[in-house]
């Protein structure tokens, strides 16, 4: 127990020290949420007045943009963790590197949520369904840095994700916390699709009904995927007795 405490002290100093690090140099990083949450409502309101009737059709279009948008946050996260660089091009460039992962990422995610919450529910009492969800939103919780710090997709993004967080549980606890105040989220039967929803914080919405706590909790939001990005990067492919044999170097 005792070692478990001072590792989490040890990766969480040294992933807040180089998330502050990175914020000094890249200030506007913790309010790339809002801006994506902007862009995301922009392309949701345009398809609804395009493609009010095509409903089906529009879905799959919508996916794909969502896609391209949540790529861009990952690209400009990846080269602002990785590589200390940012500009233009950056953004420019940043709509496709990680298109077709999050697609694969949102089709799993879709048939997932057919086959257990609109089957499931028929059968299973709402508590276990609800269970269920908790645990799964859990376990899948690392996908984004999955994605975006080992180039992961599909099923393999899924796998790694869930043997991460059994790996480091006692160290995500903390990301998951702030994830569901950011998100503003009860655990429903779609709790799992929210886990790609982190990049854009809280919904829209709620800037019209309370500006000033929705800014809050977008800049919230964007120091955790900052935060989460470095924590990720001390933990994966890393132990409890490796980080302590290493002495946290």
């Amino acid at each position: 127990m005792n070692n478990k405490l001072q590792d989490l002290n040890q990766v969480y100093k040294r992933a807040g020290a180089e998330s502050l690090k990175t914020l000094k140099k890249f200030p506007y990083l913790v309010l790339l949420p809002i801006l994506y949450s902007i862009l995301r409502t922009l392309v949701a309101s345009a398809g609804a007045l395009l493609f009010g009737n095509m409903g089906f059709l529009w879905g799959f279009v919508y996916v794909f943009l969502l896609a391209a948008i949540i790529s861009s946050y990952f690209y400009i996260l990846n080269s602002a963790i990785i590589y200390k660089k940012l500009s233009l091009l950056t953004f420019k460039n940043s709509f496709k590197p990680y298109l077709r992962n999050i697609y694969s990422v949102f089709f799993i995610l879709w048939i997932a949520e057919l086959l257990l919450f609109n089957v499931l529910r028929q059968m299973l009492d709402y508590r276990i369904l609800i269970s269920l969800n908790l645990l799964i939103y859990i376990a899948l919780n690392a996908i984004p840095e999955a994605i975006y710090l080992r180039g992961l997709y599909g099923a393999s993004a899924f796998k790694y994700s869930a043997e991460f967080i059994k790996e480091n549980w006692y160290l995500w606890i903390l990301p998951i916390i702030l994830g569901a105040i950011v998100q503003s989220y009860p655990i429903t039967f779609s709790t799992t699709l929210n886990i790609m929803d982190l990049p854009f914080g809280n919904e829209f919405g709620l800037m019209l009904k309370s500006p000033i706590h929705y800014i809050i909790l977008q800049i919230l939001g964007g120091f955790m995927m900052i935060f989460r990005g470095y924590l990720f990067l001390q933990l994966s492919g890393s132990t409890l007795r490796k980080r302590m044999y290493m002495g946290y170097r």
